[in-house]
């Protein structure tokens, strides 16, 4: 089966877990560009939960995907200095819809202001200006510890879990295969984030903060998990950004 996944330290973790087991290949991609693989044969992909609103056709699965409970997160906030207004925000690094779409959402519903968005064509690192990073940039040099988490922001607004990716097909009996096979996928995570070898490209206190908080990455969804994708795609709606609601159709 093959599996495009995005290219971050969380995808990477999951898919070492399923690597443990045979029959998987996977690829990784920027998060934008997956949705557009899943017309390949025989094809999964982690995409952002918000490409469904324009890709409401794919299937989606009801047991794995990826989402956040707290701090840890694969999107942060930086702002500058002056935070009393704000009119503008930068998305940089492995950006999709859903820091593009998400950024004019949050900033609306938790600060009442518009903004105008523009990203980066560069791993430009923030530097007095507001910003939000997508993947690996915000870990580099602990760059996480000067920003907010996404994760935290969005679930202030919704109550719920913010599901950042979900898995999806065009084949609901490859969703429903994988259903079977990755369960308990978690425990396999959690033993590899056990090893001494656990992420050492990154620094004592970057690795000491995802363990501390590894209980924010979640891969296998509960009821929670699937009211939070329901409610983060009715969000654009509810604010005019989209025109109709999609009914998603969930693979058990």
């Amino acid at each position: 089966m093959q599996l495009y996944f995005p290219d971050n330290v969380f995808t990477r973790l999951l898919a070492q877990a399923i690597n443990e087991g045979p029959g998987y290949n996977v690829k990784f991609y920027p998060a934008s560009l997956i949705t557009g693989q899943l017309s390949e044969a025989g094809s999964v992909g982690l995409i952002p939960a918000t490409d469904l609103i324009k890709h409401s056709g794919l299937y989606v699965s009801s047991k794995i995907g990826i989402s956040f409970e707290g701090s840890l997160c694969n999107s942060y906030i930086y702002y500058s200095s002056d935070k009393e207004n704000i009119d503008s925000i930068q998305l940089a690094g492995d950006v999709s819809s859903t820091e593009t779409l998400l950024a004019n959402i949050l900033f609306k519903e938790l600060y009442n202001s518009k903004v105008k968005l523009s990203i980066l064509t560069s791993d430009r690192q923030p530097d007095n200006e507001n910003m939000v990073v997508a993947g690996d940039l915000n870990f580099k040099d602990s760059l996480y510890m000067k920003g907010i988490s996404f994760a935290e922001e969005v679930i202030e607004v919704l109550s719920l879990p913010f599901v950042n990716y979900v898995m999806a097909s065009q084949y609901e009996e490859l969703l429903a295969q994988l259903n079977r096979e990755l369960k308990g996928i978690s425990e396999k995570i959690y033993s590899i984030t056990d090893r001494n070898d656990f992420l050492n490209y990154m620094n004592d206190e970057t690795r000491r903060y995802f363990r501390e908080n590894l209980s924010s990455f979640v891969v296998e969804y509960d009821k929670q998990d699937l009211d939070g994708i329901n409610q983060l795609l009715q969000l654009p709606y509810l604010h005019g950004l989209t025109k109709d609601m999609i009914d998603i159709k969930f693979v058990e």
